[in-house]
């Protein structure tokens, strides 16, 4: 699951789908992945999340800085499904689309909720 050379991580967007984001960041603190902003010294992969709105400029501005960062660093580009999919993001469906937080435990039966594949 871990991939040793996708070390250092630039998120364009933040997935809004993991709720509370720490429980993502864990995640990425785990597996060793380090998070890093644009002016990072290094970049191996770039998260960009396909499902976001986006007005034809901003598009654009994307579009140009990850030709910048491409030039730079010849990062790998992922989507954020893909990106999920590698560090084992596999939740269990009955509370996916629970929009306040992803719970630790099923509150009907008290088990705990998996939300990561380990």
């Amino acid at each position: 699951m871990e991939n040793n050379n996708l070390k250092y991580v630039y998120l364009i967007d933040q997935p809004t789908i993991i709720n509370p984001i720490t429980k993502f960041y864990d995640r990425l603190e785990k597996l060793h992945y380090e998070k890093v902003n644009s002016l990072a010294e290094k970049i191996d992969v770039i998260v960009v999340d396909n499902n976001v709105a986006r007005s034809e400029k901003d598009q654009a501005k994307l579009d140009k800085r990850i030709i910048k960062l491409k030039k730079k660093f010849s990062p790998k580009i992922l989507s954020l499904k893909d990106f999920l999919n590698l560090i084992g993001y596999e939740p269990d469906p009955q509370f996916v689309l629970w929009t306040d937080q992803y719970p630790n435990f099923n509150p009907w039966t008290g088990e705990p909720v998996r939300m990561w594949r380990d």
